[in-house]
């Protein structure tokens, strides 16, 4: 396969990038994981969606390939597309990957009980599937979505019985004042423990006990920057504002929307427009510049990581790994992450550190007294999920 442009990722961002491309007259593929463009927007859904993706599949020489996986980036902008049992293998002169941002859990005891979710999870449950996630729930929010989950869950007949605030939320302050009037109790704190035998029955925060079958975890998200990384994207981590930041180093390869640090919609379809205009530029065809758009603004918050000396608070569900196991991997001298990684086969398993990554640095920081910064995170290596080696038949 052979195009102009090709577009890893179908949410706000790519869908505006493919369709400017488009517009101007390159030949795009569009490639996204999910079996609908936009399955995996936000929590706070963008009205738009609905008509990104009508012009989108009207326009002739923009192709749409989902439930398509771009499991890599190589030499010369040579990426392979999977697509069920089929493997294509895509040539493109542009390249731009909007792969947005993947929740990251919280760090306490008892964090890998069943009952514990993502607030993706719950939300996707509720508004794809029709389905109830839990009776009583506690949301544990440290984002203005944590609180459009709990909204959800309220509406879907789940009962909150508290919602816990790791920091206070600016701005956020009249939909808090809304829950509240609904008996929702507001807890500012950390959640210390959960408990439960076999399943989720109580949350321990400050001392205070709730029951509960659910507990829905929307405390942040990190950019997914494996494929971007495979291009040689630089990743940084900004320690005021503690966040890890994107950038191309590249002229045929672009990153934008959320993994950009564009979180909002309106930020992220801007972005997304002027990296397909850029793209077409870059291309050949004539088309009016889009002006750059500012990352929004960054929440100096830290994911809640709350160590306890009874242990069973994991950072690595895949692999079982405990704060003390990355501590002792430290103690035995492997101050590097690298080292680290293999030491204690922090993200070795299914998720390749998505999930562990960042809160794994910041272990590893504090315990070698270094910022995250100086600490970095470990080398993105292809491929980015597994493959099956029927798909591989015949390409080797």
């Amino acid at each position: 396969m052979h195009c102009d442009l090709l577009v890893v990722g179908g949410q706000l961002a790519g869908l505006s990038a493919a369709i400017a491309a488009a517009s101007a007259g390159a030949d795009v593929i569009l490639c996204d994981r999910e079996p609908e463009l936009g399955e995996r927007s936000t929590i706070s859904a963008d009205p738009d969606l609905a008509a990104l993706n009508t012009i989108a599949k009207a326009l002739p020489n923009l192709r749409i390939m989902t439930d398509t996986v771009c499991n890599g980036w190589f030499a010369d902008n040579w990426l392979p597309l999977i697509q069920g049992k089929t493997l294509y293998r895509c040539r493109a002169r542009q390249v731009i990957f909007a792969t947005g941002q993947i929740e990251q859990p919280a760090v306490f005891r008892g964090n890998d009980l069943p009952g514990i979710i993502a607030g993706g999870t719950a939300w996707r449950l509720i508004a794809h599937y029709g389905v109830r996630p839990g009776r009583r729930a506690v949301v544990y929010a440290g984002t203005p979505e944590g609180l459009n989950v709990a909204s959800m869950l309220d509406l879907a007949g789940t009962k909150v019985s508290a919602i816990i605030l790791p920091r206070p939320l600016s701005g956020d302050e009249s939909e808090i004042y809304r829950l509240r009037s609904k008996g929702i109790e507001i807890v500012l704190g950390q959640i210390d423990e959960a408990r439960g035998r076999g399943h989720l029955q109580k949350v321990v925060v400050c001392g205070r006990t709730f029951d509960c079958d659910l507990l829905v975890v929307s405390v942040g998200s990190a950019p997914a920057w494996q494929l971007p990384a495979h291009s040689g994207a630089q990743l940084t981590y900004d320690d005021l504002n503690r966040q890890l930041s994107l950038a191309s180093k590249r002229d045929d390869v672009r990153i934008a929307g959320s993994v950009a640090g564009h979180t909002s919609s309106a930020a992220a379809k801007a972005d997304g427009c002027r990296a397909g205009t850029d793209a077409a530029i870059a291309l050949g065809y004539s088309v009016a510049a889009y002006s750059s758009v500012a990352p929004d603004p960054l929440a100096h918050c830290d994911l809640p990581l709350n160590p306890h000396p009874k242990g069973r608070d994991f950072v690595d569900f895949d692999e079982d790994l405990q704060i003390k196991d990355i501590i002792n991997s430290v103690r035995e001298g492997y101050r590097e992450l690298e080292l680290v990684k293999r030491f204690s086969t922090v993200g070795m398993g299914p998720s390749q550190g998505r999930h562990s990554a960042l809160t794994t640095a910041r272990i590893v920081a504090k315990a070698t007294d270094r910022t995250v910064s100086e600490v970095g995170v470990t080398t993105a290596r292809p491929p980015f999920g597994p493959e099956l080696l029927g798909v591989l038949a015949g390409h080797i």
